[in-house]
């Protein structure tokens, strides 16, 4: 079952507890509304704040491994432009 999470911001989330592959997209049709020029940098934080990924980049999606992480909720930040939007993230066991 692949759920996908559509933020009001112009990019999507999915799947939302991930197990191995998180995917962050930009949604074309929303990006002149919200003013987002398309995704620059995602970074993933622990509880206690500690920055576990980063991927700097242009596109309009991106991927992070996340299965070497254990089962948890973490923080991902993502960055468009100068916008940094923030978006809880549950990790499940496969």
């Amino acid at each position: 079952e692949l759920l996908v999470e559509v933020n009001c911001w112009g990019f999507n989330v999915y799947p939302n507890p991930a197990t191995s592959i998180l995917t962050i997209e930009s949604v074309q049709n929303d990006l002149e509304k919200t003013g987002n020029t398309g995704i620059k940098e995602v970074s993933l934080y622990d509880k206690m704040m500690k920055l576990l990924l980063h991927k700097q980049f242009k596109g309009k999606s991106t991927t992070l491994n996340v299965s070497r992480l254990k089962p948890d909720v973490y923080l991902l930040k993502v960055k468009t432009g100068d916008k940094v939007f923030d978006k809880k993230i549950t990790v499940s066991k496969r």
